[in-house]
């Protein structure tokens, strides 16, 4: 899911490193996105949780190709039960959710094709070490990177 420039342009043109102003901003975004009337989106963005305690900030430094960055910008829309991520943009700041339980796993900003570090939830429900949740998240990119 990548909100348009009509509902970023009304909310801010910026991701800010602060989780608690980017949490406001993403609600606020999932809440305009939500009553442009999207049916298969509203259902989706309804149960978004985000980050209820401060995220572990993990330096990574990691390259992207340009189909990669435009890729992982575009998000991805679980379309079955087997689907456990859900992912999407505002404006260079992406969001990866777990679709089931719609819960904020990753956050990460791209800046000149270059993931600079990961913000990874270390909220209650989240029950693994974060050398694993690292891991995952790893795992993850490379479906992320895949055109969807």
């Amino acid at each position: 899911i990548k909100f348009s420039k009509r509902v970023i342009a009304s909310l801010s043109t910026r991701c800010a490193k602060n989780s608690i102003s980017s949490l406001r901003f993403a609600n606020t975004a999932a809440k305009v996105y939500f009553s442009t009337g999207k049916t298969s989106d509203k259902e989706i963005l309804k149960n978004l949780k985000y980050f209820e305690k401060a995220p572990l900030i993990h330096h990574i430094n990691y390259s992207l190709t340009e189909d990669a960055e435009r890729n992982i910008l575009n998000g991805w829309q679980p379309e079955c039960m087997e689907d456990k991520w859900l992912s999407y943009s505002i404006e260079n700041c992406v969001y990866v959710h777990r679709s089931w339980s719609g819960h904020l796993m990753y956050k990460f900003t791209i800046h000149n094709k270059t993931i600079d570090y990961i913000e990874i939830a270390m909220d209650d429900f989240v029950n693994m070490n974060n050398e694993r949740k690292v891991e995952i998240f790893f795992d993850l990119l490379p479906f992320l990177s895949e055109p969807h």
